[in-house]
């Protein structure tokens, strides 16, 4: 029979096995496109365990017979891929189902309350046979998945230390259960919203007439996405930008432009609305009217730049275009954005040039 003492001693290779877990989910995740708000992981300290042992009021035979040492968390943004990581789980690991539970189909119809999945796991077999995974073999580990509204449930009950609906007072039960019910509708509704966010972005992308949106129109992260990518007006000033020296057909760049895509789009988004522009006709025209000197202007910021290499993609060159169209422009905006302050005073110096 193990004593805590021994369980000291294996203290180590459960935080490897922990880690070593953790980072796999990461990985499996991340090959299912999944985007979640956040893993976490953590292996119970030797005080836990020992309190654990001592409520128990026995020893454990195996360390194994403790089914949370290693514990993983991953919180996702949505119900939906807590779902489709549930199924990744019991695809790429054993599942412990006598210990392992689904929060949400113990409730009642009538009844609200905490919502969470959590599997007891060991890796599979076939795994466990890689040299790298055989010492872990043996062990258990815990996984949660939960929604960020669901982990928000949790953390605010675990603070007020309510466990068991039992343990509650019943003048607050009323208010918790109807808390409870909240956050599930919550949970539901941004679920259809992201639902319906991507039945317009296919609509939109797929050029489809969609009742909600008006791709030639409407100005909206969606839409100016659409447009900066499709538009044959975006294409001339890439050209320009590209014959001027700026560098724009490496794959590097275009994989970090990918990381403030969306911020460039928003920036983009600010000055039209600061044009008042409120049409992707509009926006187009705009756009059209400066192919003209937008090789000049381009130029003009190349060799005054003081970097060997200035790169960026269609979102950047147009707002820069767009740049020149502002009367004044918001230094601490772009700053506090992600702007280098010496870029920003090149383009404020350059673009006023070509104000117009």
């Amino acid at each position: 029979m193990k004593s805590i003492k021994e369980y000291n001693q294996l203290n180590n290779l459960h935080k490897a096995f922990t880690l070593k877990v953790s980072d796999l989910i990461k990985s499996l995740i991340e090959q299912k496109g999944i985007k979640v708000h956040l893993i976490e992981e953590r292996t119970k300290t030797q005080l836990s365990f020992a309190d654990k042992i001592t409520r128990k009021n026995k020893s454990q035979s195996s360390d194994s017979e403790i089914t949370d040492i290693s514990g993983i968390r991953v919180i996702t943004y949505y119900q939906k891929d807590v779902d489709l990581i549930s199924e990744i789980v019991k695809s790429e690991f054993q599942i412990d189902e006598k210990n392992s539970i689904n929060k949400s189909q113990i409730l009642k119809n009538n009844e609200f309350g905490y919502q969470s999945v959590h599997f007891v796991v060991k890796i599979n077999k076939e795994r466990g046979k890689l040299s790298e995974w055989i010492s872990f073999a043996d062990l258990n580990a815990e996984i949660q998945i939960r929604t960020v509204l669901q982990h928000s449930w949790a953390s605010i009950s675990h603070e007020l230390q309510y466990k068991k609906t039992y343990e509650i007072p019943n003048i607050l039960k009323r208010k918790l259960f109807r808390l409870a019910g909240l956050f599930e509708l919550a949970d539901e509704q941004f679920g259809e919203l992201k639902e319906n966010h991507n039945k317009i972005e296919s609509e939109v992308f797929n050029e489809k007439p969609t009742k909600t949106v008006d791709s030639n129109n409407e100005i909206n992260l969606i839409t100016i996405d659409h447009f900066i990518q499709k538009s044959e007006v975006v294409t001339k000033l890439l050209e320009s930008a590209n014959e001027s020296g700026f560098l724009v057909d490496s794959d590097v760049e275009k994989e970090l432009s990918k990381k403030s895509y969306k911020q460039t789009l928003s920036d983009i988004i600010r000055i039209v609305k600061k044009l008042e522009i409120d049409k992707i006709s509009d926006l187009e025209k705009l756009l059209e009217s400066s192919i003209d000197i937008s090789y000049d202007y381009f130029t003009d910021l190349i060799q005054n730049s003081t970097t060997s290499v200035w790169s960026g993609w269609r979102d950047f060159f147009t707002e820069l275009i767009l740049m020149s169209k502002l009367k004044e422009l918001d230094k601490d905006y772009y700053l506090a954005n992600g702007w280098h302050k010496d870029t920003f005073e090149l383009v404020e110096k350059i673009s006023r040039k070509y104000y117009s």
